[in-house]
């Protein structure tokens, strides 16, 4: 379900992007249902590694690292945009 769940909101990202093609510059809300389908994709990603983590090494310490990991891992997509937002101001 979580494989679907990540299949299904990339499509989605993709037919709101190439889909809506000549509002893609003009609209703030096509821009912002698109970063928050490719984000809960990006969600679902994480999780399905966090998932296979645990599996793998089922100890109560792979599942606190594995966590953490799955905490930073959902934030990585915003500081790559922050970081593309400083260079890009520079």
């Amino acid at each position: 379900a979580l494989a679907a769940m990540v299949l299904a909101t990339f499509l989605i990202a993709l037919a709101l992007r190439y889909g809506l093609l000549r509002y893609w510059g003009d609209s703030a809300w096509l821009l912002g249902a698109i970063a928050l389908a490719l984000w809960a994709a990006w969600i679902g990603v994480i999780a399905l590694v966090v998932q296979a983590l645990r599996r793998a090494d089922p100890r109560p310490a792979m599942r606190r690292w594995s966590g953490v990991l799955g905490a930073v891992g959902t934030t990585v997509p915003w500081f790559g945009l922050v970081l593309a937002n400083l260079m890009r101001s520079t």
